[in-house]
């Protein structure tokens, strides 16, 4: 596909396009005035058109992604968000265990005193 910059000028720049599937959904709001005041949702947006500068560049990204599914989201915590491995366990269950066997005896005394 194609991306047009200025269709129907002379400043006209056709650019090598793709689309991609995204691996996390992004949200768009709105407002209801058009200025300030309450957001509206009015889409969930799965899917980007990427422009390339040159059909080179346009065939090597189709070539690293041939199922057009990017590997990263639109925003740093999402980077690599598709090869990112996750617990299937509660979280730092074991980092508070651990926490837990090597506080002092005193300092557990005080902290529950203080709570009683």
């Amino acid at each position: 596909g194609s991306f047009t910059i200025g269709a129907g000028t002379d400043a006209e720049v056709v650019l090598p396009a793709s689309l991609m599937h995204i691996p996390t959904m992004v949200e768009c709001y709105r407002t209801v005035d058009g200025r300030t005041g309450d957001y509206i949702k009015c889409a969930d947006i799965s899917q980007i058109m990427v422009a390339h500068e040159s059909e080179e560049a346009a065939l090597q990204a189709r070539a690293d992604h041939p199922s057009a599914r990017a590997d990263s989201g639109l925003t740093p915590p999402t980077r690599g968000v598709v090869r990112r491995e996750f617990m299937r366990v509660r979280p730092h269950l074991s980092n508070i265990l651990k926490q837990r066997k090597s506080l002092p005896r005193s300092a557990v005394m005080r902290a529950e005193n203080h709570i009683l």
